[in-house]
């Protein structure tokens, strides 16, 4: 009896989803002496194919059994049946909305798929942004009408998406003034309204009174304090922007402080830059800075800016003072003062000074010649004491001297001179092991 050599079927396919073509590859194999002359395929639903890798289109999820049959040319015959499962693709759905420019959104997914799960999610913004979260939020930088895409993966792997039309409007610009800008209660404010692009206004002035919707309110606090009026502008659309700001109905207060100088020398270049506080109450547009390097005349420039009570800001000198061969300095001071102002309620932070060297040492004295006082300049290595001493051009000691308890850095001290006649005096400042003489006129 002779034997044929049959041939050995298999196949595989390709994730199958209803409305998705799925895609068979006959794997069959048979020694070259019996190869496979023909296959029929029948997916199980009705429809058949003799394609050696065939494509079919399933209308209905289910389980199918798929079989392939392969005849060798010795005309042996075999069949091979697998089942093969059609999952559902997923019903893609989600919330969108008509939106406002740069407000936040979140688009909430509602996608369902039969027998199944969601396992992934595509969502595009029109091209200005993506996300793979279930239920995204985003914000549109741009007013128009946007294609917002989501495409949905079921955990068999079969997908599909959905697009919506999503229309931006623009948002108002809320904004507004005050007048006046301080004082105490009871003070009465007028709020000029600088919104464009609204229609609607809600006012809340931050004390506790009724909200109002007049475009440009009065409003009397009665009680001191830090308040934050706050205007809600709406659109015809809806879209809404809020604004706030800062109104001090307090007692005032004027205090601009010099709180650090710092220098650095590039090419021969001496540049400064001060760091300035304002302590006062008192909101300061424009200030007035003179840097004061010893032994040449002053530099003055305007800082113009928003400082508010308690606000620190930094300003560097625009001119840079060359450095001479040879040429040595004490210190550099730099001075702030408001325009309109002859003086704040605490002149004595008004001036930072810092030496270029750290060493001990006493500074000319100014003015000179003196009238009523001479202020008497050092610099400390560290904080500690001083003793001051006035002598006579005979070196007698005039009084009993003065001690101070001065910090490190750079300092002066004010002494009257009234008592004094015209002449040629000295003062001699002792620091620990250390002491320097000076010498100036009194007239």
């Amino acid at each position: 009896m002779n034997v044929r050599t049959s041939p050995d079927p298999a196949f595989e396919w390709t994730t199958a989803c209803i409305g998705e073509p799925v895609h068979f590859t006959d794997q069959s194999s048979a020694p070259p002496w019996a190869y496979i002359t023909s296959r029929q395929w029948d997916f199980g639903d009705g429809n058949t194919s003799d394609f050696n890798n065939p494509s079919h289109l399933y209308s209905e999820d289910g389980i199918f059994e798929v079989a392939l049959t392969v005849q060798a040319i010795n005309g042996c015959e075999i069949t091979l049946t697998q089942p093969v499962t059609v999952h559902s693709q997923p019903e893609v759905d989600f919330v969108s909305s008509d939106l406002c420019l740069k407000e936040p959104f979140t688009f909430t997914d509602m996608s369902t798929v039969e027998n199944s799960t969601i396992a992934a999610w595509d969502w595009n913004f029109g091209g200005k942004g993506s996300s793979n979260e279930q239920n995204p939020t985003f914000a549109f930088g741009e007013t128009g009408q946007f294609e917002v895409r989501l495409a949905a993966t079921s955990e068999a792997g079969c997908t599909d998406s959905l697009t919506k039309l999503v229309d931006v409007f623009p948002a108002p610009e809320s904004s507004f003034t005050f007048y006046p800008r301080f004082g105490v209660s009871p003070l009465t404010i007028t709020f000029n309204n600088e919104t464009e692009g609204a229609t609607g206004y809600l006012w809340n002035f931050g004390d506790g009174s009724e909200p109002v919707t007049t475009p440009n309110p009065q409003h009397t606090y009665t009680e001191n304090g830090i308040y934050y009026p706050t205007l809600v502008a709406y659109s015809d659309m809806g879209c809404a922007d809020t604004t706030y700001r800062e109104i001090k109905v307090i007692p005032l207060s004027v205090d601009i402080a010099v709180t650090d100088v710092n220098y650095a020398i590039k090419d021969n270049f001496l540049e400064v830059s001060a760091t300035l506080q304002n302590l006062g109450t008192l909101e300061l547009d424009t200030l007035l800075l003179d840097m004061k390097l010893s032994g040449r005349s002053p530099i003055r420039e305007k800082w113009t800016g928003l400082l508010r009570g308690g606000d620190i800001t930094s300003y560097t000198f625009n001119a840079s003072l060359p450095m001479r061969p040879g040429e040595t300095y004490d210190y550099v001071c730099v001075e702030a003062s408001i325009p309109g102002i002859p003086q704040d309620d605490n002149p004595d932070n008004d001036t930072y000074c810092k030496p270029f060297e750290s060493a001990f040492r006493a500074l000319p004295p100014r003015p000179n010649p003196a009238r009523e006082f001479v202020e008497v300049g050092f610099v400390l290595p560290y904080e500690g004491q001083v003793e001051i001493t006035f002598f006579d051009m005979y070196g007698n000691t005039i009084g009993s001297g003065k001690r101070e308890y001065a910090p490190e850095g750079i300092s002066f001290i004010k002494l009257s001179t009234a008592h004094l006649r015209p002449g040629t005096y000295f003062y001699r400042i002792t620091f620990r092991e250390s002491s320097e003489v000076k010498k100036f006129m009194k007239w």
